[in-house]
């Protein structure tokens, strides 16, 4: 699955769903201090969005 990373300092980067951080809505965590947490949401070429937020 490929997810779509919205706000925060990595906005507009694709990543995969191997590169889940454990926790199945949390998807990615950024050295800087954001969490990218997965929504229900798609782009208009299916990828899953998840969003950033400050830890």
């Amino acid at each position: 699955m490929k997810i779509l990373l919205k706000n925060g300092p990595e906005h507009g980067r694709t990543i995969t769903a191997d590169q889940y951080c454990g926790d199945f809505h949390e998807v990615h965590r950024t050295p800087d201090g954001y969490s990218y947490q997965l929504t229900d949401r798609r782009d208009d070429r299916g990828r899953r969005i998840a969003v950033g937020y400050p830890d």
